[in-house]
């Protein structure tokens, strides 16, 4: 058959070496970085899809780190994101020219 012909001269000229598994990990994340995080924040009163804002979670951060510490690890853990984190609130900005005109305008997404 012409076709087995084909792939056997194709594979003569491929070097195949053994399948090498790699495996990754994440360092698991802690109060200092989420900390971090939240302290890089702009004071943006924007809110996101669910109402809530950077300014919110600047002000009530040290409340809530150690449960959201857990949640990121569990997501990271066990490779599945929640459905509720993939929504986001599509907002226009204005950029220039034509207020009418919906060229004129950028889409900039807020994320949960």
């Amino acid at each position: 058959d012409n076709f087995d012909l084909a792939i056997q001269n194709v594979n003569s000229f491929i070097s195949c070496r053994p399948f090498e598994r790699k495996y990754f990990a994440w360092k698991p994340i802690t109060i200092k970085d989420v900390l971090l995080c939240v302290s890089e924040f702009s004071s943006s009163q924007s809110e996101d899809f669910y109402g809530f804002s950077n300014k919110i979670f600047k002000e009530i951060i040290d409340t809530i780190v150690e449960p959201l510490v857990y949640i990121f690890n569990m997501i990271l853990d066990q490779g599945i994101f929640p459905s509720k984190l993939k929504v986001v609130k599509i907002t226009p900005i204005f950029k220039k020219g034509d207020r009418n005109c919906p060229s004129s305008y950028r889409p900039i997404s807020l994320v949960p």
